[in-house]
Parts: structure tokens; C-alpha cells; sequence
């Protein structure tokens, strides 16, 4: 009888086992954390054009990959591979997104 119960137990513990192997995910929902601003001033300043690289700015927590964009009422500012370039004092706004999420960062630089 003892043989018996240990056998029912070991084909048990098995079962068990065999279908821990065969675990699926259930398709929850994954989040999406927005890229954050990751320099402790956003103030400026250049004696020449001003080159700031965006990637060393932007931090994106789930390790996404992003895409740049500036605007000013000014002008004098471009991108140019993954680098921000300023001919001109002023403030711009910058926008960092990972395909999903957007943030928006202003910044004031001054060209002496």
C-alpha cells in the first residue's frame, strides 16, 4: 500500500511539473513609460553655433528608440543626426518621442 501511495505521489508531483513547463503568458498589458529629460539645466549658453546630443539628453526607460524634433518662433536651430545645432539666442522646444509617447522639453540658449 505504501508503494502505492509513493507512486501516486511521484506521478502527481509530475503532472504537476509538466505543466509548469507548458506556461503561456497571458498577453497583459506591457506599459510604456515616456522618454524623460535627463540633464540637470536646461539653460545654455555657446560662444559659437551650440551643439547639444539629443540621446545624451533624452533618456527613454524602456531602452526605445527616438525620434527628435525642434521648433522656435526664431529660427536658427536644426537637427542634424541626432544632434541639436543653434545659430541663434532663444528658446526652443524640443520633443523627444519613443513611437508611442511624446515629451516636451523647452530650452533657452544664449550665443555670445
Amino acid at each position: 500500500m505504501k508503494e502505492l501511495w509513493y507512486a501516486a505521489f511521484v506521478l502527481l508531483l509530475i503532472g504537476i511539473l509538466a505543466g509548469f513547463t507548458s506556461l503561456q503568458t497571458t498577453g497583459g498589458a506591457v506599459l510604456n513609460l515616456p522618454p524623460t529629460w535627463d540633464l540637470p539645466t536646461n539653460e545654455f549658453s555657446s560662444n559659437g553655433p551650440f551643439e547639444l546630443t539629443l540621446p545624451n539628453a533624452f533618456f527613454d526607460p524602456d531602452g526605445d528608440l527616438l525620434a527628435f524634433t525642434v521648433q522656435s518662433a526664431q529660427g536658427g536651430a536644426r537637427i542634424s543626426e541626432n544632434k541639436l545645432v543653434v545659430e541663434n539666442s532663444g528658446t526652443y522646444s524640443l520633443a523627444a518621442s519613443d513611437g508611442e509617447l511624446l515629451t516636451l522639453q523647452k530650452i533657452s540658449v544664449t550665443i555670445q
